[in-house]
C-alpha cells in the first residue's frame, strides 16, 4: 500500500520490502496520469502509459461513474541499458485488463521473443467491489504460447492449462493439468497432472 501522493513525489510504498520508489506522473485531479516505478538494479516501469505518457487505457481499471482510475497495469519495463520488455493487455466484457503478451529482445522496433496468453469463460466468475463497482473477472487462462523470430516469429513452445469438472472442483477453478508442446507443435511425453486433498 502506498502513502498519499501528490504530483511528481517519489515515494514508497508504506510497508517496505522491495524498496521501490514510485512516482504519480501527470495526475491531473485524480482522473487520469500514470506511474513511474523506479526498481534498485536500474528497472524503470511504467504504469498505465507508455515512456512518452501517452495513456494506455486497456491497462486501466477506470471507474464507470467517475471516470477516474482504480488501477494502473505495468505497460513497459526497461533495465539500466535500455532493453525493453513491452507488455500488452485487452479488456474482458466487464473491463477487467487480461494480459495478452509480453514482447522482449528487440530489434529495431520488432521483437524477437514474445509469450501470449489465450484465456476461456470460467463459471466461477470472481467479483470484486474495491474500485467502488462490481469488477468481475470472468476469464481463466487457456494457453500460454511461446514465439521467437523478428519478421515471422514461429511458435516454439506452448503450454496447453486444462481444469477439473464444475461437479468436481464444487464450482471453482482447480488446475487439472498442464500439457507441453515443442516445436511444429509436437506434444512432450510429459505430463503434468494436479491432484487435490478433501
Amino acid at each position: 500500500r502506498l502513502r498519499s501522493f501528490w504530483e511528481g513525489q517519489a515515494d514508497r510504498a508504506r510497508f517496505e520490502g522491495g524498496f521501490v520508489r514510485y512516482t504519480w506522473l501527470n495526475p491531473g485531479t485524480g482522473e487520469a496520469g500514470m506511474w513511474k516505478a523506479e526498481y534498485p538494479d536500474g528497472r524503470t516501469a511504467y504504469y498505465g502509459a507508455d515512456k512518452s505518457g501517452t495513456a494506455v487505457p486497456s491497462t486501466q481499471v477506470i471507474v464507470p461513474s467517475t471516470a477516474k482510475v482504480f488501477r494502473w497495469h505495468v505497460v513497459l519495463m526497461e533495465d539500466a541499458f535500455g532493453h525493453q520488455m513491452k507488455f500488452t493487455w485487452l479488456k474482458d466484457g466487464t473491463g477487467y485488463p487480461l494480459m495478452d503478451r509480453v514482447e522482449y529482445l528487440y530489434e529495431g522496433a520488432l521483437p524477437r521473443h514474445s509469450v501470449r496468453f489465450t484465456y476461456e469463460n470460467r463459471t466461477d466468475v470472481l467479483s470484486d467491489a474495491r474500485p467502488g463497482f462490481d469488477l468481475q473477472l470472468t476469464k481463466r487462462l487457456k494457453e500460454v504460447r511461446i514465439f521467437s523470430g523478428t519478421t515471422t516469429p514461429e511458435q516454439v513452445r506452448r503450454y496447453l492449462l486444462e481444469y477439473e469438472t464444475d461437479q468436481v472442483s464444487g464450482f471453482q477453478t482447480r488446475l487439472k493439468s498442464v500439457t507441453r508442446f515443442g516445436k511444429g507443435d509436437v506434444q512432450y511425453p510429459v505430463k503434468f497432472a494436479f491432484g487435490y486433498s478433501k
